[in-house]
């Protein structure tokens, strides 16, 4: 989740019936969904956006 006003960036997955946070502080964050995706969390930030070939670049890193 993002907050819009503070941009503070919080995920969560499911653990049995509870949601648990995960990456709390890490700078990549690793997809639970799809094997090998990530995310640099500064990449998140709507105000600077990165362009697409930086991010495959650090992604393929």
């Amino acid at each position: 989740m993002l907050d819009p006003e503070t941009l503070c960036h919080r995920f969560y997955a499911r653990e049995g019936e509870f949601l648990v946070e995960h990456s709390v502080d890490a700078d990549w964050i690793e997809s639970r969904a799809i094997p090998g995706f990530r995310v640099r969390r500064d990449w998140l930030n709507p105000t600077a956006l990165p362009s697409v070939s930086t991010c495959v670049q650090e992604i393929n890193a």
